[in-house]
């Protein structure tokens, strides 16, 4: 396993025989419950979890997941703030064609990832970001907007400052 699939959240479930389960059906039921950094990014659906001698789950006969199973929405990023950041979370989430109305916790984003993005965005900004910012702001364009605003907000009070220290 790479890193990347080590930090994307998984759920395996095993069904009993009745109605069959789809994965759609349970990412609702658990979107409903949880928070969204909580929602795993891949569901894998088994007939049964593979089991130890000792009777525990053995993690390592699990089947690796799938890509998440999301639909997605075409809405390119705008020029600019949208673009860096959709290329931003393109390169931590290991996707391409990020879209502007994308939500960073439904295309396989979760709070360690959101970490790794909040650090990147402040680099290439130039910013200082909370971590709260992409969960205040999940979708793109909301995001990249915030941080646009804390990225001209930190270029007035510099401008400001400069203009406030009298000169010797």
């Amino acid at each position: 396993m790479t890193e990347r699939e080590l930090q994307a959240l998984a759920a395996y479930i095993a069904t009993a025989p009745g109605p069959e389960v789809t994965a759609a059906q349970l990412r609702q039921y658990v979107s409903d419950r949880l928070p969204k950094y909580m929602v795993p990014a891949a569901w894998v659906v088994l007939d049964a979890l593979p089991l130890t001698r000792a009777g525990k789950v053995d993690v390592r006969a699990l089947p690796k997941p799938g890509q998440p199973e999301i639909p997605r929405l075409a809405v390119p990023p705008r020029a600019g703030a949208e673009q860096l950041v959709a290329a931003i979370w393109e390169q931590v989430l290991g996707i391409d064609g990020v879209g502007a109305r994308d939500e960073f916790f439904e295309i396989g984003g979760e709070s360690l990832r959101a970490m790794q993005v909040v650090t990147k965005v402040s680099q290439v900004f130039d910013i200082e970001l909370p971590v709260r910012a992409l969960f205040d702001a999940p979708v793109l364009a909301d995001f990249a907007q915030a941080v646009q605003a804390a990225h001209d907000h930190g270029a007035a009070s510099a401008t400001s400052a400069r203009e406030a220290t009298p000169l010797r």
